[in-house]
This record gives C-alpha cells, sequence and structure tokens, in this order.
C-alpha cells in the first residue's frame, strides 16, 4: 500500500474529515512510492519448496533411567547400577584401545576400524585440507537384535 493511500484510509478512519477535503489533499501531493503488483505464485519445486518442521524429538533412554533399570531388574541399589555401568563401559573402552573386539552374543559386537587419511575442505574458508588417519569405535548389531528391533508391537 502506499503512503497516499494509507494516508486516505488514515485521514477517513481517525479524522472527522469530509472526503472532499481527503481527495483535494491526496491529490495535490505527488507520491514517489509505486504501488506494488501482486507477486505472480510460483510453482513448488524443490528449491521453493518451504522447508518442513523437524519432528518432535523422539524420547530417549537416558542414563538415569538406565541405572534405575538395571537396578531394579537386578534387585541392587541404584549406586551399585551406576557402578555396573560404570565398569562396563570402562573395560568396553579399554578392550578397544588395544584393538580387541568386545562381541555379546544376541546383542552384538564393538570393533575398532581404521580410517585413512584423506584430503578434505573447511567448510567456513573452502580451503583444501589434510584429515589425519584415526580409528574409531564401531558397533555391528546381531541378528537376534535386529529382528527384535524390527518386530512389530501392537499398539
Amino acid at each position: 500500500m502506499s503512503i497516499k493511500l494509507w494516508f486516505k484510509k488514515y485521514l477517513l478512519k481517525n479524522l472527522d474529515t469530509p472526503q472532499s477535503a481527503v481527495s483535494e489533499i491526496t491529490a495535490n501531493e505527488a507520491t514517489p512510492y509505486k504501488e506494488k503488483k501482486p507477486e505472480a505464485e510460483v510453482p513448488e519445486t524443490p528449491e521453493t519448496k518451504p522447508l518442513r518442521k523437524r519432528p518432535a524429538p523422539k524420547p530417549k533412554l537416558k542414563k538415569a533411567d538406565l541405572i534405575k533399570s538395571i537396578a531394579e531388574a537386578a534387585d541392587i541399589s541404584p549406586s551399585k547400577a551406576n557402578l555396573v555401568l560404570k565398569i562396563f563401559s570402562t573395560e568396553i573402552t579399554n578392550s578397544l584401545q588395544k584393538g580387541d573386539t568386545v562381541s555379546l552374543p544376541n546383542f552384538g559386537a564393538f570393533h575398532v576400524k581404521d580410517r585413512s587419511s584423506r584430503s578434505g575442505r573447511n567448510p567456513s574458508t573452502g580451503e583444501q585440507m589434510e584429515i589425519k588417519a584415526s580409528r574409531t569405535a564401531c558397533f555391528k548389531a546381531s541378528k537376534t537384535l535386529k529382528n527384535a528391533v524390527n518386530e512389530v508391537r501392537p499398539s
């Protein structure tokens, strides 16, 4: 809406100015603005498609919940369950540092994977850089775990 139209509407709504006076005032003023034409609708393409809202976060099993579950299942205190969880994660970490594979039947296996060095780009500058070789911990789920996760449960 141009200033001219806005000014007319303002005068008519807020002041008891007769219509002829409003026409006279706005006719004498030259407006430097042109009214914008309505934009044509752009067909929806992947580039113009509006962004989707992120889905609500899924519930997570937090450490405190896991400790509580272990304590109830083993009929021990939560502090002892916390100690069990710390020992479990420490032993897996120590074994992986040595390069061993930790296999848990019907659950899966933790192992170390070597990554070779490669070239990449710095995302902020676009500069070419060398990414050094590294080792990473991996987990491969067992067939039993995969089937349990994919099992359809009645709602």
